[in-house]
């Protein structure tokens, strides 16, 4: 499947990604609130629970915090789609 060979090659690129399983939540909470103005988006890979945890994050006084909506094969479809792929791509 070309959608998933063009993911994979996008995936490892996300920079300041942090991964935690949602049983980790006390644990996210500790990381976002040493800095309350970096904005949190929440995601999940395989499995689910990001929505709540944005939502749980949300109700502790974090800021800014957002749920990426269709898993991230669903954003690599959004920047196929719209020609973004160099400008994901990019390490700066």
């Amino acid at each position: 499947d070309t959608l998933t060979i063009n993911f994979y090659n996008h995936f490892p690129a996300f920079r300041n990604a942090v991964y935690y399983s949602v049983e980790d939540s006390l644990e996210v909470l500790k990381k976002v609130q040493q800095n309350k103005k970096v904005p949190v988006v929440l995601f999940n890979t395989v499995n689910s629970g990001a929505a709540e945890l944005a939502e749980w994050l949300s109700s502790k006084g974090i800021p800014d915090v957002s749920y990426l909506v269709g898993n991230l094969y669903y954003f690599h479809e959004y920047i196929s789609n719209n020609g973004l792929e160099e400008k994901a791509s990019r390490k700066t």
